[in-house]
């Protein structure tokens, strides 16, 4: 299975993709910036960081590295979703190179502010987790010694993230653990295999491309923040420009844009060009994207002060969520009833909410039977 690099697999932390809006406009000193900035960074090739952790919840303490011996710190946090569905294939590995690698799960950005029972937070869930962590876990700590001499050195933003450490202690690959090349060097090096040189260089190509990518997709929100600026200042043409001019800049992010534009015109009152937007929308970006679709029904049927977009165009897209994901998702049905409801047809709200109930579990259950209760709990 190969998974690259990807948002969508990551649990992402940033003090704010907001906190560029006066990014610099000067494009040459921008680059320079980055480059000094990527030659100080860890890399692929430099001699790994010493194991500074505040404890060892799991295993046998580890205080250095062995020479001969292959390391793995990969570090994770209890609310990453990515890190804990990969924790089983991280036990694989580990039993599939046993005696020859030790991978080490550190724990990072558990919380903001530390607290003394946070290592004990740590120790639950590890406790819980234990069949699906068979490998060594340690706790960063207050301190983040860790996490500044690892992730921050080397410029990573998102967990889990995997530094494989060579036998003769330099740092072989940086990246996601569920990537074929994170397995694949450890192989390598245990073949005799592994070539640095070509490893560098490819490491820093793509993470050349990543600070390009990430940049512009800090560009594209400052643009957001400013579009969502001037409309609370009723300046709707103005924020509409902004929105245009980021869909421009990050193209794959133009419906999603859009639809944000149109919640934004909704809630200005500007119902028409909402409307058009979000019909433009069905047609097109979101035709075969049913939690898109959900979203705009939802957005249509639900309009800031009781600012409503039109009701049988939300039903519409709801109707198409429901289909495009063949009746198998809770969401579009309780869109589908939540428009059902506001043009005022009870007896299907009650009947499509009730099927979403029956497809939802947890916390989503809850609400949603929450729901359904207080229509039932209406005169018809």
């Amino acid at each position: 299975m190969k998974i690259r690099k990807s948002l969508s697999v990551l649990c992402v932390v940033a003090s704010s993709m907001f906190a560029c809006a006066g990014l610099a406009t000067d494009v040459n000193a921008q680059d320079a910036a980055s480059q000094q900035a990527a030659a100080t960074m860890l890399s692929v090739g430099d001699k790994a960081p010493a194991i500074s952790v505040e404890s060892f919840v799991k295993g046998s303490p580890i205080e250095a590295f062995k020479p001969g011996h292959i390391y793995v710190m990969e570090f994770w946090a209890t609310w990453c979703g990515p890190c804990i569905r990969g924790m089983p294939h991280l036990t694989d590995v580990q039993k599939k190179f046993d005696g020859k690698a030790t991978i080490i799960g550190v724990n990072v950005w558990e919380e903001r502010e530390y607290k003394p029972e946070t290592l004990q937070k740590v120790k639950d869930f590890v406790a819980k987790k234990d069949a699906d962590m068979g490998y060594t876990v340690a706790f960063d700590g207050s301190a983040k010694a860790m996490d500044a001499a690892y992730m921050k050195a080397a410029g990573k933003n998102g967990i889990p993230c995997a530094f494989v450490v060579s036998g003769d202690g330099r740092i072989a690959y940086i990246g996601h653990p569920m990537d074929d090349r994170f397995e694949g060097t450890i192989q390598e090096l245990v073949d005799g295999k592994f070539d640095f040189d070509a490893a560098k260089k490819s490491y820093e190509e793509s993470s050349k491309q990543e600070r390009i990518e990430r940049e512009r997709s800090m560009k594209m929100n400052g643009l957001l923040k400013e579009a969502a600026t001037l409309f609370n200042d009723n300046k709707i043409d103005e924020g509409v420009s902004k929105m245009d001019e980021a869909a421009q800049l990050m193209p794959e992010a133009a419906g999603q844009i859009e639809m944000r534009k149109a919640k934004m015109l909704l809630d200005a009152g500007q119902i028409e060009r909402a409307n058009a937007i979000s019909g433009k929308l069905i047609d097109g970006a979101a035709k075969d994207d049913w939690q898109m679709l959900t979203n705009i029904a939802r957005n249509l049927a639900s309009g800031k002060d009781g600012k409503r977009g039109d009701l049988d165009l939300a039903i519409s897209a709801a109707n198409r969520a429901v289909e495009v994901s063949k009746s198998s998702q809770a969401q579009p049905l309780a869109a589908l009833a939540y428009c059902q409801w506001a043009k005022g047809d009870k007896a299907a709200a009650i009947g499509n909410q009730t099927k979403a109930v029956e497809l939802s579990k947890g916390a989503m259950k809850d609400a949603m039977q929450k729901q359904l209760d207080a229509w039932n709990a209406e005169p018809k």
